[in-house]
């Protein structure tokens, strides 16, 4: 398994369980998260403020559907 499948899929994993540390462990400090014509968060300071909000509750059920 190549690093960058490694890395995400130990992000993933720590959605599953929501282990906010490790979650920004896998993360560069220029990380963007953007959901077009809703938001832009650039920096994992502004990407730490959305992993839980107020508006979070619980964990995210995340599934593969195939072997990439």
């Amino acid at each position: 398994m190549t690093s960058n499948k490694q890395t995400v899929n130990e992000y993933m994993e720590a959605f599953r369980v929501s282990d906010h540390k490790k979650i920004l462990d896998c993360l560069t400090d220029d990380i963007i998260w953007e959901m077009p014509g809703i938001y832009q968060h650039v920096g994992k300071e502004e990407f730490d403020k959305e992993i839980e909000n107020e508006n979070f509750v619980g964990s995210p059920t995340i599934q593969q559907y195939r072997n990439c």
